[in-house]
């Protein structure tokens, strides 16, 4: 690669019968339609309703906002964790306890944010939740998916949980149901036949029948 002269060398096998490549990206940006559509959805609300307040997109607007989580029984902006109390086992009780708002838990690589957040999932199905979990790449979510299927397997608790994704990103627990089509995730949850619905961005910008609105995300986080 020559930034300063402007070409790219590109080596294959002789055998190759792919045809010779004329472009090294695609021919137009991903389509982000069902994105900009939500954050309509999410303006206009604003704009009927104001920012703050309880009512739809309640955790949205009070992230944005940076104001502290609604948790039952917790006095807003208190400390969450109190001395001698480990991280894991607040966040386990408090989980079932937000109220249309959000948890936020930071930690380096290997401090067990994925296990946490496996943990809470199960105690949300378990209390009879849907909970949806997206980042930006499928490994990401196929992490978390799997470390969920591995708790679920020690507790001996059964989790019906499907991924929006090709085969070839898809997690490795076979007891998830994986799809290419963002329909059959919605049919899946029109018919409650799932307690966990996996995907990006992509999935989750698009509006949810309304039958489908009990809801607690999981965004897993570096």
């Amino acid at each position: 690669l020559d930034g300063i002269a402007g070409w790219i060398d590109l080596s294959r096998s002789i055998h190759s019968e792919a045809p010779h490549p004329t472009s090294l990206i695609p021919s137009s940006p991903i389509p982000t339609n069902d994105q900009r559509d939500a954050l309509l959805r999410l303006g206009q609300y604003v704009v009927d309703h104001g920012f703050s307040g309880p009512g739809q997109f309640q955790a949205v607007r009070d992230l944005l906002r940076l104001e502290p989580p609604h948790i039952g029984g917790v006095i807003e902006g208190a400390p969450l964790v109190q001395a001698g109390e480990r991280a894991k086992d607040v966040a386990l009780l408090v989980a079932p306890k937000l109220e249309s708002t959000y948890l936020a838990i930071q930690g380096p690589p290997g401090s067990g944010k994925t296990t946490i957040g496996a943990e809470i999932i199960l105690e949300l199905v378990k209390a009879g939740k849907r909970v949806g979990i997206t980042a930006n790449s499928h490994k990401v979510i196929g992490n978390l998916l799997d470390k969920l299927m591995e708790r679920a397997r020690l507790r001996g608790q059964p989790i019906r949980a499907i991924q929006k994704a090709d085969e070839r990103d898809r997690c490795a627990s076979k007891e998830v149901h994986c799809t290419g089509s963002s329909s059959t995730v919605e049919l899946a949850l029109n018919e409650g036949e799932v307690d966990v619905v996996a995907g990006t961005p992509w999935l989750f910008a698009r509006p949810f029948p309304p039958s489908s609105t009990t809801w607690s995300s999981t965004r897993p986080a570096n």
